[in-house]
């Protein structure tokens, strides 16, 4: 709300001003003296003064004077009210700094047109300073920052944004999301306009390497601000040159492949061996050695289980969503992937329940199965009941597909539940004790969930179960 202060030495003329303006949708303030509106104006910054110029003390004249030598309030906007009507006298009012004149006594329709018009002027006065601060902050940071409008065309930006897009600033797009999927690999498999304008998103873009320039790899942060009813869209975008983390973390992937692969040749060989001691195809053993030899062999399968999650992160991970997707009848699919896995569950009995629509959806068979699987899993592994219920659910929704996964187990702990989709972590090391996985399954789940453009979220309360929630868009 515009904010006016009216400063007159006379009662009735501020009552009256008061009358004239609140009804028009102004906020009024009262100072009865020069000195007090010197302390509103130092206080309250408002938008703009209405000055009586013949007080007592301090004159209309004294107060302009010390508004206009301050530097923290010269640029408000004064309008001296006055009866004075002597070409001289104005000509003092505006050497002395006055923005316009109203004369007494007032005239409504002219009080509020004058009004009206020094307020808008004042309002792009500050929005033109507002943005001049905010270039000036833009211009400082390091990391690449856009705004762009309702058509994706750049309204602001910084250097760095520029730099990291590889774009001449004589030559910025008309589209910049158009730009950005003709330039770089954009690790998002969902409606790029339509993600960015619904919600606030975190992907990759990459170029790779040619004879003329290097690898890049940039983080992309959008933020979609959504104004009043009838006001134009923007979207922030923030851009973060992690090349070289990612490439570290390739790294690191390459390194586990390799050992995983190394260790599988072994492996198959003692699971097989302890499969021929284990059944006695290679003589009766002991009571002692059969025990001995059943460890070694269950142990021998955990770990190749574990083997088999580390290639399949790293498969996901250098793949990155990019396998073809396949049309599906949903439903079917999960019902025969759920059944599966629950059938796959050793030593607990599993009651699972699915509720799914009729839905025709296009996604990759090998991504909707290991969601399903490393749910289904944790369910079951999380959990103390017997049996342990299990319930999947599809709906379709106007924006895509919603996905749930629910149980009946002991709960996620608060304090974890932001933690859960991260590389290596491991609920069940505080949980339980045991440390039966690696901590990569729900990681999985999310990279996967991500290249998709969709979102995953949990909700758990301890002792009551945990439902996890995925929206993938359509």
């Amino acid at each position: 709300m515009t904010k006016i202060l009216c400063v007159d030495d006379e009662p009735l003329n501020l009552e009256l001003l008061e009358a004239l303006l609140t009804p028009a949708g102004y906020e009024v303030l009262r100072a009865e003296s020069g000195g007090k509106a010197l302390a509103a104006i130092r206080a309250e910054s408002p938008d703009l003064v209405l000055l009586d110029v013949m007080m007592p003390g301090l004159s209309g004249y004294d107060v302009l004077k010390q508004i206009r030598g301050d530097k923290t309030i010269r640029d408000i906007p004064v309008v001296m009210v006055t009866a004075l009507k002597e070409v001289e006298d104005r000509v003092n009012a505006l050497e002395a700094g006055c923005d316009d004149f109203i004369s007494k006594p007032f005239e409504k329709n002219e009080l509020l047109a004058r009004v009206k018009s020094l307020a808008r002027m004042r309002y792009f006065s500050r929005q033109l300073d507002e943005k001049e601060k905010f270039a000036s902050v833009l211009n400082q940071l390091d990391e690449g920052l856009i705004v762009l409008d309702d058509k994706f065309g750049v309204i602001a930006h910084n250097p760095p944004a520029l730099e990291l897009l590889g774009i001449e600033p004589a030559k910025i797009p008309a589209d910049l999301i158009e730009y950005l999927r003709g330039s770089f690999m954009v690790h998002y498999q969902g409606d790029l306009a339509a993600g960015l304008r619904s919600e606030n998103l975190t992907f990759d873009l990459e170029r790779s390497a040619t004879e003329t320039c290097k690898e890049l790899i940039l983080e992309l942060r959008s933020s979609a601000l959504k104004p009043p009813e009838g006001e134009p869209f923007n979207l922030v975008l923030t851009l973060r040159n992690v090349t070289a983390k990612r490439l570290q973390d390739r790294q690191v992937w390459v390194f586990m492949d390799t050992i995983s692969h190394k260790l599988r040749s072994p492996l198959t060989g003692i699971i097989g061996q302890g499969a021929i001691l284990k059944q006695g195809f290679a003589g009766p053993l002991a009571p002692e050695q059969q025990k001995s030899v059943e460890t070694i062999y269950d142990q021998s399968l955990k770990l190749s289980e574990l083997l088999n999650k580390i290639l399949k992160f790293v498969e996901l991970t250098s793949e990155s969503g990019q396998l073809p997707n396949e049309n599906m009848e949903l439903a079917k699919a999960i019902r025969e992937i759920g059944e599966a896995a629950a059938g796959e569950v050793a030593g607990k009995k599993v009651e699972l329940k699915i509720d799914s629509e009729s839905i025709a959806a296009r996604l990759n068979r090998k991504h909707l199965e290991l969601i399903l699987n490393n749910l289904i899993e944790n369910a079951v592994k999380f959990n103390d009941r017997d049996p342990a219920v299990i319930g999947i659910s599809a709906t379709q929704t106007a924006g895509g597909i919603t996905l749930k996964v629910a149980d009946n187990g002991r709960g996620i702990p608060p304090e974890d539940q932001g933690n859960i989709f991260e590389k290596f972590y491991q609920v069940e090391k505080y949980v339980t004790g045991n440390v039966e996985g690696i901590g990569l399954g729900l990681a999985l789940v999310k990279r996967v969930v991500n290249d998709y453009g969709g979102k995953i979220s949990v909700k758990s309360t301890i002792g009551q179960g945990t439902e996890f929630t995925i929206e993938l868009p359509a």
